[in-house]
């Protein structure tokens, strides 16, 4: 995997590059890695000069992103990185000498209506004639520049899309899965070619097609492909190993699959994986911690237009610990289901339990869990419900190879079914507690991820109430779980979790950055305590082996 660093602000623009990377190991052709520079580094991003030069745009911008690269003490001599700048010609208003908004787009849009455009191209003559244009510029790193045949620190890649602008405004909301497709920027007015409506309002697959950004990552991807800096033959290494069980649990809202796969945990050394942990992830990596969309709405669209959305994220995890069990909970659609089947080479070790409860029952242990205090009547519970079927849920629960079990009565019972249903399950050993005062005189080198990840564990319990902590309070957890060590500073762990989204930890919004809250999501539970076992073996590449369970929570 190459990774190339993007250096941008703009989180839609990050979002919609990694998507056109992944289009390329969908194929399987080969795969890129795409790091945001301030995710990366947490350094201020370049600055980008305001001038109606295009080339020379691309040359201060690149300085400017070569001295915070070097800030941030990147390898520049063996990195890669590239940044992009998007550029619009109208026709009507521009000349041989100027071109009208040009690289000047996104000020340009600014308070600018369509109404008033409209007036000014009737004006011109009514030429609605556009054509959009996408720079990526790619830092060629000093250790490649021999290969490449290239005297020169970086290489400008364009695409470009001709169309026009539309006759008439479209009111319309910013696509959700595919936020680029959006209502602000010019795509709500540029019909491409051939097209009679707006790029923004058309479906995904038809808006790749004229996707002017697309057409300058591709030849930019053609390049490092042509000078066999990624492999031309991708093959997926992992795809091929005997991986261990893989159990799929699935059921609507409070059927027990959080419950069983805890049990699994404990009982039998799982790793649990939350589906719904990763489709988090997806959503806050398009519209960040405070947006106001609906995350029901944002699934039901992603697994309708994007089914792998989570699935594809949960393969890359799971190549992480493929010597252990892993039971997935809360898939909702049958497609995801095949999608990481068929990337695991429909591996047989695959199998789907579907958890059955009447609705009545499973209302009642909604609102009594009443997680971040949410309540609902039956209704809206009902609603819930049929959310769940339009993504595909009633699929998996009557699909014949899915095995049923019902978990309307003690704990217990839903123990025993379970194993009725799903063994032969491995036990690795015999349960063991963790005990967080072996950390007391410990004195090894401890990375910041890492104490972050014990910090969080230690504070677990299985309610779904259980508390989250600023990160203030994280460091301090850090200090007293570690006093023999230098206190890790409250801005270092702020930086670690502002840098990045991640499916290990659950966020409690604030308008205030500084002030939003964490805990651990159930994948995160997972994580940690594979960095407790391995802290505690003082072995870096140790798994857990044994029973997970902190003594305070223990459910045996």
């Amino acid at each position: 995997m190459l990774p190339l660093i993007f250096f941008t602000t703009n989180r839609v623009k990050l979002a919609h590059v990694r998507y056109l990377a992944e289009q390329f190991l969908l194929k399987r052709e080969f795969e890129l890695k795409i790091e945001g520079f301030r995710q990366k580094t947490y350094h201020a991003n370049y600055n980008e000069p305001r001038i109606k030069s295009r080339k020379k745009i691309l040359q201060l911008s690149y300085e400017s992103a070569l001295e915070q690269a070097e800030k941030a003490r990147l390898d520049i001599a063996r990195k890669f990185f590239f940044l992009e700048d998007t550029s619009v010609i109208i026709d009507a208003l521009s000349n041989s000498k100027k071109k009208i908004p040009g690289v000047d787009v996104k000020y340009w849009m600014k308070n600018r209506s369509f109404n008033s455009l409209d007036v000014l191209l009737k004006k011109h003559g009514g030429n609605r004639n556009a054509i959009v244009q996408s720079d990526i510029l790619l830092h060629i790193p000093e250790a490649y520049r021999q290969k490449c045949g290239l005297d020169e620190p970086y290489i400008v890649f364009t695409g470009y899309q001709e169309g026009s602008i539309t006759e008439e405004e479209h009111s319309f909301e910013t696509d959700t899965v595919f936020p680029w497709l959006d209502n602000k920027s010019f795509n709500k007015w540029f019909v491409p070619t051939g097209e009679k409506q707006p790029i923004s309002l058309l479906p995904i697959d038809q808006a790749n097609k004229y996707d002017f950004r697309k057409h300058a990552f591709t030849k930019m991807a053609d390049f490092l492909l042509e000078k066999r800096i990624v492999p031309r033959d991708y093959k997926q290494q992992s795809l091929n190993l005997d991986i261990p069980p893989i159990l799929v649990v699935c059921g609507y809202t409070c059927a027990g699959k959080t419950t069983i796969s805890q049990y699994l945990i404990r009982k039998y050394g799982y790793r649990h994986i939350e589906a719904s942990d990763f489709m988090y992830l997806n959503y806050y990596l398009r519209h960040d911690v405070n947006s106001k969309i609906d995350i029901g709405a944002f699934a039901e669209k992603a697994l309708n237009e994007k089914p792998e959305i989570a699935a594809k994220k949960i393969a890359e995890y799971m190549q992480e610990f493929n010597t252990f069990p892993t039971v997935i909970s809360g898939f909702r659609s049958i497609k995801e289901i095949e999608w990481l089947t068929n990337y695991f080479e429909n591996n047989k070790k695959f199998q789907v339990i579907f958890i059955h409860a009447n609705r009545n029952i499973r209302h009642k242990r909604f609102n009594k869990r009443k997680r971040d205090g949410a309540k609902l009547n039956l209704d809206g519970f009902r609603n819930r419900d049929k959310q769940q079927e339009r993504m595909g849920l009633k699929k998996i629960a009557t699909a014949p190879t899915s095995k049923k079990i019902k978990n309307e009565g003690s704990l217990d019972d839903l123990y025993n079914a379970f194993k009725e249903k799903a063994l032969p399950m491995t036990r690795f050993s015999n349960e063991t507690e963790i005990d967080f005062s072996k950390f007391q005189n410990f004195s090894q080198p401890l990375r910041l991820e890492d104490s972050i990840f014990v910090a969080l564990l230690s504070k677990w319990d299985d309610s779904e109430n259980r508390e989250y902590f600023t990160t203030t309070e994280i460091a301090r957890i850090i200090g007293n779980l570690f006093p023999a060590l230098k206190p890790k500073h409250k801005d270092n762990v702020s930086r670690y979790f502002n840098q990045d989204f991640s499916a290990f930890y659950e966020i409690k919004p604030s308008d205030n950055e500084a002030k939003r809250r964490y805990r651990l999501s159930n994948t995160g539970y997972g994580k940690a305590v594979q960095v407790y076992f391995r802290l505690t073996k003082g072995n870096p590449s140790s798994e857990p082996s044994s029973n997970i369970a902190p003594s305070s929570m223990r459910l045996f």
